[in-house]
């Protein structure tokens, strides 16, 4: 079995269950690729990796391997998955950030993630993407978590035409817009008041920023649904972000949007609960008013 590790670091809490991950990996005859970066800070913690364990650059072939260890936070993960591309190969998203909806496994528990591996003790779960497509050099990128619009250089609004299938959704005079997967519900989209959209239901969410009038609302959609997108500033260009990729951008790139023709397969334990995920990193039910005193 292959194994890629990706990430830049690891947590002092979590060196313990990495030796064991390490050992457990020589006993089962794992094969493991680790990002240069990752591979230092590990040499550097004082663990001793595998001998026949290879690094890799940013560059490198995905399809190659089994699984796919993203280690960090939600951030890596969404790096992880812009690597791995359409090879298929499932991501494990394995906790040392912070909030952690993508990245929900905690670093202490990796050595656990490769026994039920090893075990064949788990499940894929496949989470729709979004693709942009931009007239202004025809380029594609791919987004786990959403799309975002965003006014730039000027206080005033801008105004985003947004087609749906060709006909006309509305004109949001906002701060910016968001087009959101389920999977992205839990990010920028809440924040701005979207619904939160369980993973593996057949949607995709519009959230305006800011928009001016009250009577504008999120809005989920099917995500069959193919979008064009427009802007009109007093601003030559807007802010463009895929995934919390961020460029500026001319008001003449129109874009088109549709679900990606392939997922990106997430590694769960069969323990996992997306709801018991909700509840904690939400703080659902949690009375904190005390927590300090």
């Amino acid at each position: 079995m292959n194994i890629a590790l990706f990430g830049r670091s690891l947590k002092p809490e979590g060196y313990a269950s990495f030796q064991k991950f390490i050992e457990l990996s020589i006993e089962k005859n794992v094969q493991l690729n680790i990002f240069s970066v990752l591979a230092e800070s590990i040499k550097e913690a004082g663990l001793q990796l595998p001998p026949r364990t290879k690094t890799f650059s940013k560059k490198y072939d995905f399809s190659k391997v089994d699984f796919a260890f993203s280690i960090g936070g939600d951030g890596t993960f969404l790096r992880t998955a812009r690597m791995v591309g359409d090879s298929q190969t499932p991501i494990v998203g394995i906790n040392t950030g912070r909030l952690g909806f993508l990245a929900d496994i905690p670093e202490t528990e990796i050595h656990t993630v490769l026994q039920s591996i090893c075990d064949q003790n788990y499940t894929i779960e496949d989470r729709s993407m979004l693709k942009v497509r931009e007239s202004i050099n025809e380029e594609c990128s791919y987004a786990l978590n959403d799309v975002a619009l965003l006014r730039r250089d000027t206080s005033s609004l801008i105004i985003i035409h947004v087609y749906i299938d060709g006909a006309l959704l509305n004109s949001f005079w906002a701060d910016g817009l968001i087009l959101a997967t389920p999977t992205g519900s839990t990010a920028y989209s809440l924040s701005a008041g979207g619904p939160i959209v369980v993973p593996g239901t057949n949607n995709f969410i519009i959230t305006p920023i800011a928009p001016h009038s009250l009577t504008v609302r999120p809005i989920i959609i099917p995500d069959r649904a193919k979008l064009e997108v427009e802007v009109e500033s007093r601003s030559s260009t807007y802010m463009l972000s895929i995934d919390s990729r961020s460029k500026a951008t001319e008001v003449t790139n129109t874009l088109e949007i549709e679900k990606a023709e392939y997922p990106v397969k997430v590694f769960q334990l069969n323990s996992f609960s997306y709801y018991e995920t909700l509840r904690n990193k939400l703080l659902w039910g949690k009375d904190i008013r005390t927590s300090n005193r």
